[in-house]
């Protein structure tokens, strides 16, 4: 599950690849690079729509481009998750994506997903689109 951690002084615009690092779970070495292009998916309480993800392209999205994008997903839930009887407190998100590469050509397993917050999308901008669309569609946070 992805905690939604704020960095204050968070730069809004998308870094370069060379910064897009991560630790590899198989050689464990801080290695691991976001691909400049491939697939975002938004996971919330588990649930997963079945178009419940976008492309982006870092070489030619602009930052706009991708916020946008993931703004009008994450809208696109809510409207899907706000018509449910039942509907609990939103607990978890999960923004992540498989579409990373170990820089010592490790294996990653196919199921391998990792958090693309402050990595792609500033934690900033998610918290303050959860709340707005929690706001605008009569749902709960409880994360």
């Amino acid at each position: 599950m992805v905690a939604l951690l704020l960095k204050e002084s968070f730069e809004m615009s998308i870094m370069s690849k060379t910064q897009l690092t991560n630790y590899c779970p198989s050689c464990l070495n801080d290695t691991l690079s976001l691909n400049s292009r491939g697939m975002i998916e938004i996971i919330i309480n588990g649930k997963k729509m079945d178009a419940g993800h976008f492309i982006y392209n870092l070489s030619k999205d602009s930052k706009d481009d991708i916020f946008n994008a993931f703004r009008n997903k994450l809208e696109e839930f809510f409207k899907w998750y706000g018509q449910f009887q039942n509907k609990l407190p939103i607990k978890t998100v999960e923004i992540v994506s498989g579409d990373f590469t170990c820089e010592k050509k490790c294996h990653l397993d196919l199921n391998y997903k990792a958090s693309v917050v402050d990595l792609i999308i500033p934690g900033a901008i998610v918290e303050q689109a959860l709340k707005d669309l929690a706001e605008d569609y009569d749902l709960k946070l409880a994360l």
